[in-house]
């Protein structure tokens, strides 16, 4: 029985959950605020997470009871980053935004770290040749120690192969 299952049959196809990605907003009349948001699912199920959760920023707007959530825009595309950056842009656009956090519309730390990386470029260098003169002896000793253990797990492996 298991003969006739091709390895097709296993692996499950590769969907881009974001193309049904949506940039939506939360008003009140109660209030001049809005919340910006993105998400893959149905407007209608998002705006139920929104009515559960207990620390999101949108709870000034949810507070009330006419809180609706609106599409701004369906935005399909093939990366969380993509949607996020999209979000950030409607963030900018729209007066009023409690968003607590705007999306970067990279991954987690890389515009951040990259600024950093960008000013302490040279001061960093400096640091690490002068770390490495210090330490000149103890690093190629390691690189030795390690290089040689890489080469006797190497040869332990092809040993085991033959016998």
């Amino acid at each position: 029985m298991l003969a006739n299952i091709s390895p097709t049959m296993c692996t499950p196809p590769t969907i881009n959950k974001y193309k049904n990605g949506k940039i939506y907003k939360i008003t009140s009349a109660h209030t001049g605020a809005v919340y910006v948001g993105s998400t893959i699912k149905s407007l209608s199920k998002r705006f139920s997470q929104h009515r559960q959760a207990k620390d999101t920023s949108c709870l000034l707007i949810m507070k009330h009871a006419d809180a609706r959530i609106d599409l701004i825009e369906a935005y399909p595309s093939n990366d969380r980053y993509a949607l996020e950056a999209r979000e950030a842009y409607w963030m900018k656009q729209l007066p009023n935004t409690v968003n607590k956090a705007t999306p970067t519309g990279l991954p987690p730390g890389l515009e951040r770290n990259r600024a950093y990386r960008q000013r302490y470029r040279d001061q960093r260098n400096a640091l690490c040749r002068a770390y490495y003169q210090r330490n000149r002896d103890r690093i190629r000793a390691r690189r030795r120690l390690h290089n040689q253990r890489k080469r006797e797990q190497a040869l332990l492996r092809t040993v085991i192969r033959v016998v």
